[in-house]
């Protein structure tokens, strides 16, 4: 299955010459595509094209729009049309929205809607957005463990219909005071007899219950491990304030990938999101900066043993090898440290993360060393053969050291452990490598 393409040329002629055909050319179009070509409009078209879109599809694309876009179309809008908007998204990605807008331009649009809807955004707010109050959606259907699963679809169906909850993938069952009791699945509550009590028919929620104050990676771990479509989310009291389901999820893993992506470039997400050349630059230069300095310090050192490089020059072939092999063992055992610290939540020790990773690290740098030892020695000469081969093992095996327990550090001290997968770790291992190198040039060789 290939993503339709937009037609933007079309609509753009559309919105030329007679709007009011937008909907036939929309017929086959995600609200989703629309919303990621939405870039290639300009800002006039982007307004009249909303202003011509179904009512209900304008709604699915506004929630889709990045806030940017979704600012763009707030300046742009009448207040009637903004408050049917606002009361009508989806909790979750209103709440998302209010948190990327300015103080003063929020409250004006909380006054624009319903009061429920405006406590709703309120209470959501008080969460911080990278925790699961962040993500949950308010909409969910709270059930009696005493209905019968004729009268629980029933009430589905006029919860559907009226539009108060959008993805149902499971029902939650609550005591008189809110407190969660169990759970049940959509497809499951289907198969039941339609005079099944719920209390007979519906399961323990305890594994996958969660805390509103989850963090939502841990949370995205949760979905993964146990196959989640859904899951409630309780406060401290074990009250239901809320459900988060797998589409919040799959933004949530999508956004910890990207970070993690930036974090080993030595740079933030902020740079795939953002045109701003200022603050690309204010992002990368430390980072980059590290790796200026560790290259200074690395031409101070071949400088520093410029005598023996002189003397035995064949020693000087043998430093890009080291420099590169050490830069990548590191960064691969760094790597693999970092996704295990991920997985075990911070509830780990750290001899089970470090035993295996150490044992292969050793492994192939003393495999490297043997190598590189028989390769020079067959070039050059035993001497130059012994010192490059020990040099390039004791270089890698550095380097694992350094990826295996700089993240265990950084883990420790709360500093986001990804950071050491980037340009510092590199950086200390090519002048802890080169270093390495010349003293047992000058101690083998010389």
């Amino acid at each position: 299955m290939r993503i339709k393409r937009v037609p933007v040329r079309a609509l753009k002629r559309a919105l030329s010459s007679d709007p009011s055909i937008i909907t036939s050319r929309l017929r086959r179009t995600k609200s989703v595509d629309l919303a990621q070509a939405w870039e290639r409009f300009s800002p006039e078209e982007r307004v009249r094209l909303f202003e011509a879109l179904p009512e209900q599809y304008r709604l699915e694309v506004f929630e889709f729009l990045t806030i940017e876009f979704q600012k763009e179309l707030i300046k742009s809008l009448n207040t009637s049309q903004l408050a049917d908007i606002l009361d009508d998204m989806a909790p979750d990605d209103r709440a998302d929205m209010f948190s990327g807008l300015e103080p003063g331009l929020a409250e004006k649009l909380l006054l624009l809607m319903d009061d429920d809807e405006a406590r709703d955004v309120r209470d959501l707010l008080e969460y911080p957005e990278s925790t699961a109050g962040g993500r949950m959606t308010t909409d969910f259907v709270a059930l009696s463990p005493g209905m019968t699963a004729r009268d629980a679809l029933s009430k589905l169906q006029e919860s559907v219909k009226s539009e108060d909850i959008r993805n149902i993938y499971a029902v939650y069952t609550v005591d008189s005071e809110g407190r969660l009791l169990s759970g049940i699945s959509l497809q499951r509550l289907l198969a039941c007899d339609p005079g099944d009590r719920l209390k007979d028919v519906t399961r323990p929620v305890d594994r996958i219950k969660i805390n509103v104050n989850q963090d939502q990676e841990l949370v995205a771990e949760l979905f993964a491990h146990y196959d989640l479509l859904s899951a409630p989310v309780v406060d401290d009291d074990d009250i239901l304030i809320g459900v988060l389901t797998i589409d919040d999820m799959v933004d949530v893993m999508q956004e910890e990938l990207n970070e993690d992506i930036a974090m080993r470039a030595g740079t933030e997400v902020v740079d795939f999101e953002s045109g701003s050349i200022l603050k690309s630059v204010r992002k990368r230069w430390v980072w980059l900066l590290t790796s200026f300095l560790g290259g200074l310090a690395a031409a101070v050192l071949i400088g520093f043993f410029e005598g023996a490089l002189a003397q035995v020059t064949a020693l000087a072939v043998f430093i890009p090898i080291i420099m590169d092999m050490g830069g990548n063992v590191g960064v691969q055992s760094s790597t693999v440290v970092v996704r295990r610290l991920a997985v075990s939540g911070g509830d780990f020790h750290w001899k089970d993360i470090t035993s295996g990773e150490l044992k292969a690290g050793l492994l192939m740098s003393a495999g490297f060393g043997i190598l590189l030892w028989l390769a020079a020695s067959w070039r050059f000469s035993p001497e130059i053969g012994r010192a490059s081969g020990l040099g390039i093992a004791l270089a890698l095996a550095i380097s694992t050291v350094l990826g295996i327990f700089l993240p265990i550090f950084f883990s420790r001290h709360r500093i986001d452990p990804a950071v050491a997968t980037g340009p510092l770790i590199t950086t200390a291992i090519d002048v802890v490598g080169l270093g390495v190198y010349f003293l047992l040039a000058l101690w083998m060789v010389l």
